[in-house]
């Protein structure tokens, strides 16, 4: 449940991060990769913070 609410928080943050650097993708395709990079930030900074090494808990 933790990585579902962290993935969305990612997708926030992923967008922000892209426009802050002024770049843009247009179509489904763009806002996916945008999401699930902002994701994989947000999830590793997640565990690096909290000492979480499990996978798929």
């Amino acid at each position: 449940m933790t990585n579902i609410l962290l993935g969305l928080a990612g997708g926030i943050v992923g967008s922000l991060l892209f426009g802050l650097v002024g770049l843009g993708f247009g179509g489904v395709i763009g806002n996916i990769v945008v999401g699930v990079v902002g994701a994989v930030i947000v999830i590793y900074g997640w565990r690096a913070l909290s000492g979480d090494r499990s996978f798929g808990r």
